[in-house]
């Protein structure tokens, strides 16, 4: 198992969407199985874009939705589906409507 951690503690206003944290999973010698451990007392949706071959991160191949957390405390884990990709950007947002959110999400790839 490889363990990425994405953000720790990443601070959010209502509607806010962090930078993209870039991770080769082409480097990262695991199989591709996703476990998402999320920690947030208030809501936030974890998402990712994906590239085939490039590290420009506006050549998007796909992407899509890893969690829609709750919120609450504690760890909350995930099991994402995420794109065969050379190159992934992942990305928090804070709900428009809410607090903003405190988020820490670790990335781990069996």
């Amino acid at each position: 198992m490889v363990t990425e951690r994405v953000f720790v503690g990443l601070e959010l206003d209502a509607g806010q969407t962090s930078d993209g944290y870039r991770i080769n999973l082409g480097d990262l010698g695991a199989s591709g199985d996703f476990g998402l451990q999320v920690i947030s007392a208030e809501p936030v949706v974890l998402y990712y874009r994906a590239s085939a071959s490039t590290d420009d991160e506006g050549a998007v191949d796909g992407g899509g939705v890893l969690c829609e957390h709750e919120g609450g405390i504690g760890t909350v884990m995930y099991w994402p589906v995420i794109m065969p990709a050379a190159v992934i950007w992942v990305y928090a947002e804070a709900p428009a409507d809410g607090d903003g959110a405190e988020v820490t999400a670790t990335l781990n790839v069996f």
